[in-house]
């Protein structure tokens, strides 16, 4: 494992979060301007696409500059997300899931963020070294293909 300048992490940690918030605000936006027909998918919408994805999005990013340290220092900075979102959240979220105290808690925790940022920055960081590809190692040929 190479050990990354302390710049470059710090970098990978504030480009990891400033694209977890802008994508808040885009998503947040969108859900707003939106019709659901029904209560349920308007609240999984909400959950899914104004905090887990772009948390994901942001540790995904995060992972590709921190390389080897990324589930370390996304770890770290969606941390120090957490602890700031609990005293004053800094996600946006439309005022849906008032009716369900599950939704409002899942919209509204900064530890959905911790998770998913955390995990976005590991998968990234996977990506990045090449220890995880798209590749097909194995590949399945069905035997009548092969003939």
């Amino acid at each position: 494992m190479t050990r990354l300048p302390l710049p470059r992490l710090l970098l990978a940690a504030v480009l990891g979060l400033a694209l977890t918030l802008a994508a808040n605000a885009v998503a947040c936006v969108w859900i707003r301007a939106t019709l659901f027909d029904t209560a349920a998918f308007r609240d999984g919408s909400a959950a899914l696409v104004t905090l887990v994805l772009p948390s994901f999005a942001g540790g995904l990013v995060l992972g590709l500059v921190a390389r080897d340290a990324a589930l370390n220092v996304a770890a770290a900075a969606f941390a120090l997300f957490c602890v700031v979102g609990f005293l004053h959240p800094l996600w946006r979220v439309p005022d849906v899931s008032r009716h369900t105290p599950v939704m409002h808690y899942f919209l509204y925790s900064p530890l959905v963020a911790l998770a998913f940022g955390a995990l976005g920055g590991w998968l990234g960081g996977q990506f990045a070294t090449g220890k995880f590809t798209l590749e097909d190692r194995q590949p399945i040929t069905p035997q009548h293909l092969g003939d």
